[in-house]
């Protein structure tokens, strides 16, 4: 990994935000590199909320202003986990928002199906989803996590083997995901900065586990991010 690559990164984190990409694959490197000038990265602000308190934003990615916004008073390991999820959006961005579009929908709706709960033959394919999931290193993956939440849109299915197996079940609630409390598209931007994460992380078993579960998905990101 270039050190330039994240000069716009708090000095006391960067040596964690290097660090949390040293494993990443080729292509989210090539990435890093050529969007190096134009990342921005700023601390969490506090803003009113409905009740007219003053609350901390949680870490996000504003595309009005172009700049990641961390929260400080994460640790090292939930910054350089973070960082990562949020640089896929600011990526997603920057190319131009791939994740809205045909394509990419397409992709992932093809993979949906394979698992639709709606009927006998997708409920079995998802539980046997689960089922691997529950024996892999995969299960503590929060962007694997967050992943099958905005694809099921919280199946009480997959949480229930979550809480079952006392694992962190990471999310955004279904308000988000339909875009009430969220942006437009919000399942597949999610989906595309969480495969970011994932392969800015590149864990073997995560990587392994989506992309025989997604390939349609998976296959896509690669193409998009690949081609850059």
């Amino acid at each position: 990994m270039e050190q330039h690559c994240f000069d716009a990164v708090p000095k006391e984190r960067l040596e964690t935000v290097n660090e949390g990409f040293r494993n990443a694959t080729d292509e989210i490197k090539q990435i890093t590199e050529r969007f190096s000038s134009n990342l921005n990265v700023g601390k969490c602000r506090k803003k009113l909320n409905y009740n007219g308190q003053f609350v901390s934003e949680i870490s996000h990615y504003s595309e009005i202003d172009n700049i990641i916004r961390m929260d400080e008073t994460k640790d090292n390991e939930e910054y350089a986990i973070t960082f990562r999820h949020e640089y896929g959006h600011f990526a997603d961005a920057q190319l131009g928002r791939p994740s809205m579009t045909e394509n990419f929908n397409y992709a992932l709706g093809a993979d949906y199906e394979w698992y639709n709960p709606s009927n006998e033959e997708g409920s079995q394919n998802l539980n046997n989803l689960l089922e691997e999931l529950e024996n892999s290193s995969a299960f503590d993956s929060r962007y694997l996590s967050d992943i099958l939440s905005g694809v099921f849109h919280n199946n009480t299915m997959i949480m229930d083997r979550y809480y079952q197996n006392g694992a962190a079940y990471y999310h955004h609630s279904n308000s988000y995901w339909d875009g009430l409390n969220g942006p437009e598209k919000a399942v597949e931007r999610e989906v595309f900065a969480n495969l970011f994460g994932i392969y800015a992380e590149n864990d073997a078993d995560v990587v392994g586990f989506v992309e025989k579960y997604f390939p349609n998905t998976t296959t896509r990101f690669k193409t998009i991010i690949g081609g850059c």
